[in-house]
């Protein structure tokens, strides 16, 4: 049963790839590939660490898109369901430009956020407010403020289905920056490991908008108390 769940996963993320890719074979922005990895370490009931990566590629395995490094602590207050926490990103892009050729550049991020949990029945619901200073190389320092609202819903014992609508505003113009759209289903293999497909919409200030067909996979380790 549990090789035939994560053939499913599998499953859905192929058939995704095929669409997406079928759809847009006359411009490389219109499809990516986002392959995500979330880690995580609790210390203890308030103390944690989380880190994680991800991979865009314009293709399946190859010709890089973005390459990003991520490790953050954070800390859960006792009564009350809410966590703040300070981190860093490395990012280092590979992007092609109106001439379909590559333009490269590396980004330090230094980030913190507010992220706040509250059951409505069965479905899990968070909200996080997050602060970037970002440094982009040959680029001009810029703020980032980031809205997300996430919606966790249960289907079954293992599987969820996760819906989430993230905002982007920059200090610099365009003010607008994105807004970044996540649907996905996650399988739980164990209490501290799940993976699974998904698809992400990114509109931005030009352009038709970006879709991502995207594989996540979520681990936790750590004291459980």
């Amino acid at each position: 049963m549990l090789k035939f769940d994560i053939g499913l996963q599998f499953f859905i993320f192929f058939l995704l790839l095929f669409f997406s890719r079928v759809s847009s074979q006359n411009n490389k922005n219109d499809f990516s590939v986002w392959y995500v990895y979330n880690g995580g370490y609790k210390l203890n009931s308030a103390w944690s660490l989380n880190y994680g990566a991800q991979f865009r590629n314009y293709d399946f395995f190859n010709d890089p898109r973005l390459r990003l490094y991520r490790f953050a602590g954070d800390y859960t207050l006792k009564n009350f369901p809410v966590t703040f926490g300070l981190g860093y990103m490395f990012l280092d892009f590979s992007l092609y430009n109106s001439t379909s050729s590559k333009v490269l550049f590396g980004e330090n991020r230094i980030y913190q956020y507010i992220l706040a949990k509250q059951n409505l029945g069965r479905v899990k619901m968070d909200q996080r407010l997050m602060l970037e200073e970002r440094w982009r190389e040959n680029r001009p320092f810029v703020f980032r403020y980031r809205y997300r609202l996430r919606l966790t819903i249960p289907v079954q014992s293992r599987y969820k289905v996760v819906v989430s609508d993230e905002l982007f505003i920059s200090s610099r113009e365009p003010i607008f920056d994105a807004n970044r759209f996540w649907l996905m289903t996650l399988y739980n293999i164990n209490k501290n490991l799940s993976v699974g497909p998904g698809w992400i919409f990114v509109t931005q200030p030009r352009g038709n908008g970006e879709n991502y067909v995207t594989l996540s996979i979520n681990h936790t380790l750590g004291n459980k108390k």
